[in-house]
């Protein structure tokens, strides 16, 4: 089984087990997602699940950096980071971004884990 493959199946099965644990019919079960795979010339992976049966668009980014490159001593830089991307920029204000995201309807987070960093919107 390809990478791609094994990815495609893992996405479906986990919309599968989602939809079994939520007692969702078979009228509520969305179609199967078209899957897109890119990357840039500067490495970004890009990977597209393509669902039209909804006017809902949710992004997230994966950062491959986590508990797992701290090291001993000094632990926990990884969740601050990860909470200093909400603080703005140059260009955006602490929290501004959360609060354009939030005027639209839509919701946001981020979490750390041992291997990577996600933000997410929706």
């Amino acid at each position: 089984m390809t990478t791609n493959t094994r990815r495609d199946f893992a996405i479906r099965l986990a919309a599968a087990g989602v939809a079994a644990a939520s007692g969702a019919t078979a009228a509520d079960t969305p179609p199967p997602l078209k899957i897109h795979t890119a990357s840039l010339p500067n490495g970004l992976k890009i990977v597209l699940a393509e669902d039209s049966s909804r006017p809902v668009v949710n992004l997230q980014v994966w950062y491959h950096v986590g508990s797992k490159d701290e090291k001993a001593g000094r632990t926990g830089f990884a969740h601050l980071f990860e909470h200093m991307m909400f603080r703005g920029s140059k260009n955006v204000g602490p929290e501004e971004h959360m609060k354009i995201v939030r005027a639209a309807g839509g919701t946001l987070n981020a979490y750390t884990s041992f291997d990577t960093t996600v933000y997410w919107q929706t």
